[in-house]
């Protein structure tokens, strides 16, 4: 969405992408921590509140793409060209990339769902009992 925002709006989302960058590295530095847990308390403690900080910056940094980002993008673009900018993004993501996130994303849209009233459970899906490679077979 960066570079569509940056083609309307020079400019307005710098500071988020360089955010990205960040959260590769923050990433990283988890994954890291977490290989020190071994029977460690200090090292678990460690990772949680690094952890702890991660979803906290995170959730601010969606807060701003979901307001100001979004805002910009209304602002300059039609509902079609928005249509348009969303299918070539959703089709440059391959099929393992996007089976690990439905992994993460179907079961609280399951929730929401059940919560709504819809009675919707992730467990009655068929892609409950899949592999992520086996998801990506079915997405």
């Amino acid at each position: 969405m960066h570079p569509a925002i940056e083609a309307r709006r020079p400019g307005t989302s710098r500071h988020i992408a360089d955010d990205h960058e960040d959260h590769v590295q923050a990433l990283a530095s988890l994954e890291a921590l977490s290989a020190r847990l071994a029977g460690s308390d200090e090292a678990a403690t460690r990772l949680y509140h690094a952890l702890a900080a991660f979803v906290a910056e995170n959730l601010e940094h969606m807060a701003y793409e979901e307001t100001e980002h979004n805002t910009a993008l209304w602002a300059t673009y039609s509902d079609e060209e928005l249509l348009a900018i969303e299918q070539r993004l959703l089709a440059s993501i391959g099929p393992e990339e996007m089976a690990l996130a439905m992994r993460w994303m179907l079961p609280l849209l399951a929730a929401i769902l059940g919560l709504a009233g819809w009675g919707v459970t992730f467990a009655q899906s068929p892609l409950a009992a899949r592999e992520p490679g086996e998801v990506a077979e079915a997405v």
